[in-house]
């Protein structure tokens, strides 16, 4: 933005027009929301500016010239952050936005004993004998590499997988501004009604307060002001910060999978002004928290109201309609799509290639939770005696949801002894509660059939351990003499999940490792297709 004389020759010779004070001021804003940095040229003497220029710290030449020579007087900003002790709710978020790398976080704005607490200084050029010892040709990688202060940061924050601000929201609920909260969790987590609902609390383990008597309960004040939000007339939506003049773009992303990966991805694509079109083979969108999670543990309408904050963004969702089956990449190309985010999740299950594990009567986890809620308006109760065999999360919900269909005694065998089970110790102690017997350090040995091939029970042997103490892997041992037999009349394996790729690839460059597991970036989940990138349990496993 140029002013006075400078604004009047640029006019003149055809390389500017002019604008509007509002007009200014709005291009100033924008820039400002994509943390652009204001560059004032005053060179002809005070109150004499004639350049205002917005520099995107992560190209401008001379923000990288004051960064590698450590003088930010150079390109002094008329707009620098002050932090204020008594406002600062210590969410992080100023580091994690900072291009530059210029801040760092700290644990703590004062000690225990109240007293300040201080933090290094980078010393100026203006304060010693500047010379080439001074300054560091590595700068950008020197800045980046750790944004932490060895004292850390809160533990809650850093146990958290989405890295999502715990104490920030938790000041803020406490100072109730409930939106503010919410807007401070929906910058990394844009589910936070369904993950007050089921999320495993990582942070509650690595809460401090749990060293004095008990930890705060971090998950039900999320999932109250989650609450809070849905029931209101007015929802919660999102600025969008678009990093473009227009407002907008035009360039059309399709996604592929409408679970929580896809999802999400539509949610922050949908802030940024991308035109997002999601597609999935199910009727109804949600993926493994619709499809996965029973309703007891997690209602269906809380996910409706979630997904609707996502469409309000901009995001067309296409339910029954199967890529690679109904329509292929290569003609999502032909329609406009210039890039595609595939996370279709591990909708397969996995059985214990033993005798007899495909018998009728045996099924897998996620296809046996999928019919459960597909059919729930039916009579499908089913009052005869139910295995599971597993001691995951997944198994629990199979146990349960078996037990509200009526089964006259449900059990569940896995590898694991009680401390090492995978499910967590709130959902093992519900299942107890629940009257389902629980069978530690038991594997599959042989699925028994009918004289009709029906399942009619199954064979356990001892697992004498499941990691191998040299490597550190799963690798479980049996003693294949000390085995039991278990009458069943439906068999559940919920021992692990596959990806089910279809035709969904075919024609493109996507390889594989592990065996059908995508190769993509660690940092930006591209694939050797570089229109095609991947993400959430198809990446991950």
């Amino acid at each position: 933005i140029q002013l006075g004389d400078m604004a009047d020759y640029t006019v003149e010779t055809g390389r500017a027009h002019y604008n509007t004070k509002e007009e200014a001021l709005e291009i100033l804003k924008k820039a400002e929301d994509n943390g652009f940095v204001h560059q004032i040229t005053n060179i002809d003497g005070y109150n004499k500016i004639f350049d205002i220029c917005n520099c995107n710290v992560k190209i401008c030449n001379a923000l990288r010239t004051s960064l590698l020579f450590n003088t930010p007087n150079l390109s002094r900003s008329a707009y620098t952050a002050k932090v204020d002790p008594k406002n600062c709710v210590a969410c992080g978020l100023c580091v994690e936005s900072c291009p530059a790398g210029a801040v760092k976080l700290g644990q703590k704005l004062c000690k225990k004993d109240g007293s300040e607490q201080e933090y290094p200084r980078a010393v100026l050029p203006d304060k010693i004998n500047w010379g080439r010892y001074a300054w560091d040709e590595n700068y950008r990688d020197t800045a980046r590499m750790h944004n932490t202060w060895p004292t850390g940061t809160a533990p809650c924050k850093t146990a958290c997988p989405a890295h999502v601000p715990v104490q920030a929201y938790l000041k803020k609920a406490h100072e109730g501004k409930f939106e503010e909260a919410l807007e401070l969790i929906k910058k990394e987590n844009p589910f936070p009604a369904v993950c007050g609902r089921v999320c495993n609390k990582r942070c509650e383990e690595a809460c401090t307060r749990g060293n004095i008597d008990r930890a705060v309960s971090i998950d039900a004040v999320k999932k109250f002001v989650a609450d809070l939000e849905i029931n209101q007339d007015k929802r919660f939506i999102p600025e969008k910060v678009v990093p473009s003049t227009y407002d907008k773009f035009d360039e059309k992303i399709a996604i592929i999978g409408a679970g929580p990966a896809g999802l999400s991805a539509a949610y922050y694509l949908g802030v940024m002004g991308y035109k997002v079109t999601v597609f999935d083979k199910n009727e109804q969108p949600g993926g493994m928290l619709r499809y996965g999670i029973p309703t007891f543990k997690l209602e269906k309408d809380v996910i409706d109201a979630e997904i609707d904050v996502i469409k309000k963004l901009g995001a067309d969702i296409k339910c029954g309609v199967e890529v690679g089956k109904d329509i292929t990449i290569e003609e999502l190309k032909k329609q406009g799509y210039k890039a595609f985010y595939i996370a279709i999740g591990c909708q397969g299950g996995r059985r214990p290639n033993v005798p007899n594990d495909t018998a009728k009567g045996t099924e897998i986890a996620v296809e046996y939770l999928k019919n459960a809620f597909e059919n729930q308006s039916k009579n499908q109760r089913f009052t005869k005696k139910v295995v599971v065999v597993g001691g995951g999360n997944v198994a629990v919900d199979c146990a349960r949801t078996a037990q509200r269909l009526g089964a006259i005694e449900t059990s569940m065998y896995c590898l694991e002894d009680r401390a090492t089970m995978p499910a967590s110790k709130l959902e093992i102690e519900e299942t107890l509660d629940e009257n389902i017997a629980i069978n530690n350090s038991w594997g599959p040995k042989e699925v028994k059939i009918d004289e009709n091939g029906n399942v009619c029970g199954i064979v356990f042997k001892k697992c004498i351990s499941t990691i191998d103490p040299e490597t550190g892997k799963f690798n479980p041992k049996y003693d294949e003499n000390e085995t039991i037999e278990v009458k069943a009349d439906k068999i559940i394996f919920a021992i692990g999940q596959a990806i089910e790729w279809g035709k969904l690839l075919e024609g493109t460059k996507v390889t594989f490792w592990h065996g059908n597991y995508p190769v993509a970036d660690k940092l930006t989940y591209q694939t050797m297709d570089s229109d095609i990138y991947v993400g959430g349990d198809v990446y991950t496993g």
